[in-house]
């Protein structure tokens, strides 16, 4: 079991996940990124991962 794996999937969103939920496009999470706006980190291989704390604290998500 990758142990790694699963806390980062409970905790945090890929760019393309986030688009999703959010409902814009990939760029469009990359450019809050950027900007500022959206924190994030980035992963050993270089994708960016959202935190879903940040997404509700910021009030793009509701919490549940």
């Amino acid at each position: 079991m990758k142990r790694g794996r699963d806390i980062e999937t409970i905790l945090f969103y890929t760019t393309m996940e986030a688009a999703r939920i959010l409902r814009v496009s990939t760029q469009t999470i990359r450019n809050y990124i950027y900007s500022g706006k959206i924190k994030s980190y980035r992963t050993p291989g270089g994708h960016h991962r959202v935190s879903k704390d940040d997404l509700q604290r910021m009030g793009f998500l509701k919490k549940k």
